[in-house]
């Protein structure tokens, strides 16, 4: 039977308090795990989050403030704030976009 080692991390519900860890999958089931706190009875594991729609482009963007005109002035704003098309800053844009979402438990967009 093969052994899987998955990364955690586990939060506990009545602090802010995060704990890195790992699980150890055999046949389907936790066989064991490490750096996860004991004391978070009951103890579970969920998948990480998914983002279905996503603009990883406009990650660097931050803040542009909703325009008066509507939604389309809006999106012409936000494109303007990007600024023109530059494959290396839409590369950072994108992996600032990625980090975030890891931090926040998404790990599929």
């Amino acid at each position: 039977m093969s052994t899987t080692a998955l990364p955690v991390r586990a939060v506990l519900v009545d602090s802010q308090t995060l704990h890195s860890g790992s699980l150890a999958i055999e046949g389907g089931r936790v066989a064991s795990r490490v750096g996860v706190p004991n004391q978070a009875p009951p103890w579970f594991a969920i998948p990480g989050l998914r983002n279905a729609h996503v603009h990883l482009d406009l990650s660097g963007v931050g803040f542009v403030r909703r325009a008066d005109r509507g939604f389309a002035a809006w999106v012409l704003d936000l494109l303007r704030a990007r600024g023109p098309f530059d494959p290396r800053t839409l590369e950072r844009s994108a992996a600032i976009g990625a980090r975030l979402a890891l931090e926040s438990g998404t790990t599929s967009v």
